[in-house]
């Protein structure tokens, strides 16, 4: 079961409407609230994660105060592990996690590659192939963290 998303139709960029644009302003006056809530999880992911380690990989920085912290990638060992990337999401989902995956290659994609065979980029492959998203968000609350976290442990293997 492949879980990424395959583009097949090019799509457009889009301006925001009035609204959305009020909408944004507002949350504009409230991002460094954002950024700390977000700051606080990558840290406590990493620090709690950190005895999975060096088996799984975090993104470099990633709780540098200058990390955007949009997503929270980890880089997971694949071939020491019993269970496969998608069945690991699978099993975070089932427990209410918003685990996923994020960056599949574009010369991957059927839109981008047309009727040849892919080029083959060998590095980013084994990359795309091993990474896995936690859930971020600045709506999130240290529980949620600790119930990714716990959810995390309890399923990777």
């Amino acid at each position: 079961m492949l879980l990424s998303s395959q583009l097949t139709e090019l799509g457009y960029k889009m301006n925001y409407t009035d609204l959305q644009a009020c909408i944004g302003r507002v949350q504009l006056r409230r991002q460094p609230e954002f950024a700390r809530v977000r700051h606080d999880i990558a840290k406590s992911y990493r620090v709690h994660l950190a005895e999975l380690a060096p088996r799984i990989r975090f993104q470099h920085d990633c709780t540098s105060d200058r990390h955007a912290l949009h997503l929270f990638v980890v880089v997971l060992p694949l071939d020491e592990m019993s269970v496969g990337r998608e069945k690991l999401i699978l099993a975070l989902r089932a427990r209410n996690i918003g685990a996923t995956i994020h960056y599949q290659p574009l010369h991957t994609m059927p839109l981008y590659r047309g009727q040849a065979e892919p080029d083959r980029l060998p590095a980013t492959e084994e990359l795309a192939r091993c990474c896995v998203t936690l859930p971020i968000s600045a709506s999130m609350t240290a529980a949620d963290a600790e119930d990714v976290i716990e959810g995390f442990k309890a399923e990777y293997r």
